[in-house]
């Protein structure tokens, strides 16, 4: 079993990442993938909420801009203002 390096874990998630290569919509390929990863995630023990549109799912609490900018920058690691779970950000998602 893979060794978790972080138990709870919330995953943003932007619109235009959904899309794929397509011109509009979600791409079914896409979402499959990140839902295999997520059950992957879920199945090795952590606790695993997503940003979409800048809230938390898990708490629903909206995720600071400076907040965002910091994830994004990759320096620290950023934790949700409500619930403490780690912000993920995956730069091929935005």
């Amino acid at each position: 079993m893979t060794q978790l390096a972080y138990r709870r874990i919330v995953l943003k998630l932007s619109g235009e990442a959904l899309m794929g290569d397509e011109d509009y919509g979600i791409d079914p390929k896409v979402i499959g993938r990140l839902a295999r990863e997520v059950i992957e995630a879920q199945q090795a023990g952590a606790e695993v909420a997503l940003v979409v549109g800048g809230s938390c799912s898990a708490c629903h609490v909206r995720v600071r801009p400076a907040a965002m900018q910091i994830l994004k920058n990759g320096r620290e690691i950023i934790y949700c203002d409500s619930c403490k779970r780690i912000l993920y950000y995956d730069p091929q998602s935005s």
